[in-house]
């Protein structure tokens, strides 16, 4: 097994659901531990890992732009989270305008 590879399975061996982004070659992935979920943003090598949210929100779904440079999540915070619907299967448009998604939701 090539050294990056191995380093980058050591990495997120914690980390839950990582995406990688070819075009930014990053990872986004989530953390889960005492306090909920968040996610982090690392080099596609494992290294240089970052929190990109906060501790205390439940983070989860991430799903890079295509350039790159945005990653849309679902999140759960404080007691104000909108429970009528679940968003998921988050997607870019190609140009990376638009974002499509499912929600469970009926209605608007």
């Amino acid at each position: 097994m090539p050294r990056t590879t191995a380093l980058l399975l050591v990495a997120l061996l914690a980390a839950i659901g990582p995406t990688r982004c070819s075009a930014a070659d990053r990872v986004v992935f989530l953390r889960s531990g005492p306090r909920r979920g968040h996610l982090y943003v690392a080099s596609a090598d494992g290294t240089a890992d970052r929190p990109l949210t906060q501790p205390g929100s439940l983070d989860y779904n991430p799903a890079w732009s295509p350039k790159g440079d945005w990653i849309a999540f679902t999140s759960e915070r404080g007691s104000s989270a909108d429970t009528r619907g679940n968003v998921a299967h988050l997607a870019w448009s190609p140009d990376g305008e638009q974002l499509l998604f499912t929600s469970s939701r009926m209605g608007f």
